[in-house]
């Protein structure tokens, strides 16, 4: 004698709320088997909702990170501009001051008598 369990279709009409025949029915109630069946389903349904957090949750996440991210300090791109123009500057100076000037040049020149 070969005992004929629920498929899965008529576990599947179980779980959703459906009533089923008399005769399956009573075979689940009975039947070891077709219960841990429907128990493991049941689990695991309830395992995979507890891993997604609820919309309240996720709220709570996006407000924190929302707060986080607002009081993050700011750095303006101008100040690294600056910054930039004073060691360019600073690099240039000793270059700058060996390079010889239009004054100097022109000095020696107004010396000598005219020739006129």
């Amino acid at each position: 004698m070969s005992i004929r369990h629920l498929s899965d279709d008529e576990l599947d009409a179980v779980l959703c709320g459906e009533s089923l025949p008399p005769e399956q029915d009573e075979h689940l109630r009975g039947c070891v088997t077709c219960r841990r069946r429907r128990d493991a389903f049941l689990s695991a349904v309830e395992a995979d909702v507890a891993d997604d957090p609820d919309e309240a949750t996720l709220a709570g996440i996006r407000d924190q990170a929302l707060t986080r991210w607002q009081g993050r300090p700011v750095i303006h791109w101008w100040r690294w501009a600056a910054a930039a123009a004073a060691v360019l500057l600073l690099a240039l100076l000793p270059s700058l001051a060996a390079c010889p000037t239009a004054r100097t040049v022109l000095e020696p020149l107004s010396l000598q008598p005219a020739l006129l």
